[in-house]
C-alpha cells in the first residue's frame, strides 16, 4: 500500500474519548477495543489459531475524569483506559471513511514492525485504514502475531519488558495520520 504523505505531516491532535471509542477528529477516524478470547500462547510458532470471536467493546474511561484515583504517572498524558482480566485479549477495530495511516504501539514498541516507537511513517510500520479494518496483535517476526493481552506491570511478560528489560512506558500508543490529496492541480497565478 502506498500512502501519500508529506514528510513532516503531524499526527492528528484532535482526539476525543467516548464510552466505546476514541475519535480522531481531524481524520474522521474511530478506533475501539474489542474483547475476545485469549488463545494459548505457546512457544510453537507452527500452531495457527483461527481468529477468535468479537465478544463486545470494552468500555473506555477518560484518565482526566479519574485522575485522583489513578497512579500519578497516568496523569502525565491525556488518554483513556479500560479494565480487563488477564484471561482476556483484545483487538483494535478501525472505522473510517477516508484513508488514514494508523500507528499502534505497546509500551513504545511498534505493534506492526516490532521495532522501537517513533512518530514517523517509515518502512510500512503503520496500517492503512479502511483497507485494514483491525489490528489483532503485535508482530513478533516470521509472520507470527501475538494477541494484545494484559499482563502485570513489572512481571517481565510485557513486550516492552521482553525487548528492553524494563516496563517504563507501558500502555498503548496510537497515532493517526491523514492522507493527502492524490491529485493536485497547479496553476500559474500572476503576481
Amino acid at each position: 500500500n502506498s500512502f501519500y504523505l508529506l514528510k513532516n505531516v503531524p499526527a492528528c491532535q484532535d482526539v476525543t474519548v467516548h464510552q466505546d471509542n476514541i475519535h480522531f477528529g481531524c481524520t474522521h477516524f474511530y478506533l475501539s477495543f474489542k474483547r475476545t478470547l485469549r488463545v494459548p500462547d505457546n512457544d510453537s510458532q507452527s500452531k495457527v489459531y483461527p481468529l477468535p470471536p468479537n465478544l463486545g467493546t470494552f468500555e473506555l474511561h477518560s484518565v482526566e475524569k479519574y485522575k485522583k484515583q489513578l497512579p500519578e504517572e497516568w496523569n502525565k498524558t491525556k488518554g483513556a483506559f479500560f479494565p480487563m482480566f488477564q484471561s482476556e485479549a483484545f483487538y483494535i477495530d478501525f472505522k473510517t471513511t477516508l484513508p488514514v495511516a494508523v500507528k499502534v504501539g505497546v509500551g513504545k514498541i511498534n505493534a506492526i514492525s516490532g521495532n522501537e516507537w517513533n512518530s514517523f511513517l517509515i518502512n510500512q510500520d503503520y496500517a492503512v485504514a479502511p483497507e485494514q479494518p483491525w489490528l489483532d496483535g503485535i508482530n513478533i517476526g516470521n509472520g507470527v502475531v501475538r494477541q494484545f493481552v494484559a499482563v502485570p506491570i513489572g512481571s517481565g511478560q510485557s513486550i516492552e519488558s521482553q525487548l528492553t528489560q524494563f516496563d517504563e512506558n507501558c500502555g498503548i500508543q496510537v497515532e493517526v495520520f491523514p492522507s493527502l490529496e492524490k491529485s493536485v492541480i497547479f496553476s500559474n497565478v500572476a503576481t
